[in-house]
């Protein structure tokens, strides 16, 4: 209950005897929330609150300092607050008398049979509310607490995933606002202390793939260990081969991702190499693509970015695009024409894709 709920259910008892020092100016009645002012001045909470909101001059009532603000306000002495706490009080609910008022909150929270309450099962969505006294007659017909166990691994169940969903995206708005730089270095990381010979197998041999004929140097490597569960192996070729080539390496069971990009100019062709390495084999995945399959795994993801030392952008773009959607069943529909087109590859484009033994 509310803190102004409770002062309206309480009355003092004799108030005209009551200690002078412990009334409030304002309402004259004693303190029911004291604070104090900048200037040494105790009022009630809400009074002084109240007579700031509607006062123009934004004063002390007593000595009229300025300007004063609620945000100046604090919680009373801690003497003051015992002297009142020992003053009596009426329960204006249930006309009990004769309580202390530092127990009064104790009576309203726990004994009062008038105060307003909710049903056992609130918690479990029962909408019911009644007095105190009146709950044990609508236990017993309770549509909601027979079903606790079930509602309530539901609920449960529920809120944890609330919780993943936060975290998610509190890691999505984070990852946003890192650069690839942070990301990789975190990353990288991870890998390290999580599993130290599997990472270090696969940057070995992406890094190998990475350095060929044609003086590519690698400049950044990122790699991200805990994809989504649920990754749909073709979704992910079907986006690639829009935008690069694809080649699978029969030897290393792995299929590799390869974009050409200027870095000094963001918006030409970048050079990149995409591993997938499955906890299923390559081959099968790749096959299983083949057949319109929708294989899910989880999947490890190196990014190898590289830039060129040699090769003409220009030649390298128009290599890219003519060899989009070049894997050894093409993935993106292409009829014999692009396989033609495909098979007139410049030589130095065979050997970025030259596979690891």
């Amino acid at each position: 209950m509310a803190s102004d709920d409770i002062f309206t259910s309480m009355e003092y008892i004799n108030e005209d005897s009551i200690d002078s020092n412990l009334i409030c100016s304002i309402c004259q009645k004693p303190f029911k929330e004291p604070v104090c002012t900048s200037c040494d001045h105790t009022y009630c909470k809400q009074c002084i609150t109240r007579w700031l909101t509607s006062n123009k001059t934004k004063s002390c009532p007593t000595c009229m300092k300025q300007p004063l603000s609620t945000k100046e306000l604090v919680q009373a002495s801690r003497p003051l607050r015992n002297m009142i706490d020992q003053l009596r009080v009426r329960c204006v609910l249930c006309e009990q008398a004769d309580l202390q008022r530092g127990n009064f909150l104790d009576h309203i929270d726990k004994i009062c049979p008038k105060t307003t309450t909710g049903c056992q099962a609130a918690d479990i969505k029962c909408p019911w509310k009644g007095t105190r006294e009146e709950l044990p007659a609508h236990l017993p017909t309770c549509i909601f607490e027979p079903l606790r166990p079930i509602l309530g691994y539901l609920i449960a169940e529920n809120n944890q995933l609330k919780k993943k969903i936060e975290q998610q995206a509190n890691e999505i708005k984070k990852l946003r606002g890192e650069t690839p730089e942070k990301i990789g270095t975190a990353a990288a990381a991870a890998v390290a202390v999580d599993d130290d010979s599997d990472a270090e197998s696969i940057i070995s041999s992406t890094s190998e793939m990475c350095t060929d004929d044609t003086n590519q140097k690698e400049e950044n490597a990122i790699f991200v260990r805990n994809l989504p569960a649920n990754v749909k192996f073709n979704d992910v070729f079907d986006f690639f081969s829009k935008v690069g080539r694809i080649k699978y390496d029969p030897k290393t069971q792995k299929a590799s991702l390869f974009i050409f990009k200027n870095p000094n100019n963001a918006n030409a062709p970048c050079a990149a190499k995409v591993i997938y390495v499955d906890k299923e084999s390559a081959s099968a995945a790749i096959g299983e693509y083949d057949q319109k399959h929708i294989p899910q795994w989880n999947t490890k993801l190196l990014v190898c970015i590289s830039t060129r030392k040699k090769a003409d952008f220009k030649d390298a773009g128009k290599e890219h695009n003519q060899a989009k959607g070049t894997y050894e069943e093409p993935l993106t529909g292409q009829d014999d024409t692009s396989k033609t087109k495909n098979s007139r590859r410049p030589h130095h484009s065979k050997q970025l894709h030259k596979p690891t033994n």
